[in-house]
């Protein structure tokens, strides 16, 4: 808010007392080089004591017109604005609003409360059906109310392949009317062979499935290396996961399958020519 002042104005005591030296004026004013608030005195008595102020009559310093408080009045003048929130009536310090319109700042407050209170609502976004605030700064519509209004407008009805439901889309890649029926296409979506994951009987997972129980019955439930009925795993003797024939697996321990891994040169050499001579049936 811009407030226009004058070059000079009259400057009167806040007590509405009349100055020390009579028929004086005091006025203030700012130099257009300095931009710096002045005060000049007409009507001073040529035989007027240096030390003492003409405006209050106090002892001063006599380098100086005025004493130091006096001076600081002269300086205060005050400014009637208007708060660009609530719009209560209220002044301030000339010099201050200076130094607000310096700084960039265009609105005037009575309070810090409703500084914030206004700064939090004036950046806002404008709904674009009523042009009101939003609630957010990223959000698009004031209410539901708004943005059920926008989408009649853009959006055609829809029919929902599922229930047969005629509906209004939310937006143009909305398919189905409900959560429910989204799921139920989905679910239809991922039975068979349209699934990602889907595999058929002859894959090596299911066919290691069927093989694990016929070597584990073919080797009497025992490692071969060492004799334990516990921890036992069927292990790939040419470490293939796919390759799940009988003479390419046999069966291990937990200990003995992790020293065949680990080891540089396996302690088992001939595993292979065991896994061959023992028959299958």
């Amino acid at each position: 808010m811009k407030t226009k002042v004058a070059g000079y104005q009259k400057y009167e005591r806040p007590d509405r007392k009349p100055f020390a030296a009579p028929g004086i004026t005091v006025f203030s004013y700012k130099d257009e080089n300095t931009q710096r608030r002045k005060y000049s005195i007409e009507g001073l008595p040529s035989d007027w004591p240096k030390r003492k102020c003409p405006v209050c009559g106090d002892v001063k310093d006599h380098k100086r017109k005025v004493c130091k408080p006096c001076y600081q009045q002269i300086r205060r003048i005050m400014v009637p604005l208007s708060c660009q929130y609530c719009g209560v009536r209220f002044e301030r310090v000339l010099y201050e609003i200076d130094r607000m319109r310096k700084r960039g700042y265009r609105d005037s407050y009575c309070s810090k409360t409703c500084s914030q209170a206004h700064h939090a609502v004036k950046n806002r976004r404008r709904c674009l059906v009523c042009r009101k605030p939003t609630a957010t700064k990223r959000s698009k519509y004031c209410s539901k109310q708004c943005r059920a209004s926008r989408r009649e407008k853009d959006l055609l009805p829809k029919v929902c392949s599922i229930c047969s439901k005629e509906f209004l889309p939310k937006s143009s890649r909305t398919v189905y009317c409900s959560r429910a029926c989204a799921n139920k296409a989905h679910s239809r979506r991922m039975r068979g062979s349209d699934n990602s994951h889907y595999k058929t009987g002859t894959s090596y997972a299911n066919w290691f499935r069927e093989m694990r129980p016929v070597v584990l019955q073919r080797d009497r439930y025992m490692c071969v290396a060492c004799g334990n009925t516990k921890k036992l795993i069927v292990h790939h003797i040419d470490h293939v996961p796919m390759h799940n024939v009988a003479h390419n697996l046999i069966t291990l321990c937990a200990t003995c399958h992790a020293i065949h891994h680990k080891s540089k040169v396996t302690p088992f050499p001939w595993l292979q020519k065991l896994a061959l001579a023992r028959p299958m049936t």
